[in-house]
């Protein structure tokens, strides 16, 4: 993975300034690349799901884990 250039964009590539509705459901995909293809991230309230483009199964992440990671990283 290049982390260099990944950038999260909403998928069918519009902008969002402000949110005017809940979303239960966020997908973005991302630049990022993991064996020639691109990442998509679907996020829920507990639970990201982390899937290659074009490819059916993911894996799930909970958000606990991803911000323990992100306080190590920062150490």
């Amino acid at each position: 993975m290049q982390r260099d250039s990944c950038r999260l964009r909403i998928v069918g590539g519009a902008r969002v300034s402000k949110l005017s509705k809940r979303k239960h459901k966020v997908v973005l995909e991302t630049d990022c690349r993991y064996q020639g293809r691109e990442l998509v991230i679907r996020c829920t309230p507990y639970l990201c799901y982390i899937r290659e483009k074009g490819r059916r199964h993911e894996y799930s992440v909970s958000w606990e884990a991803v911000f323990m990671l992100a306080v190590k990283a920062s150490l």
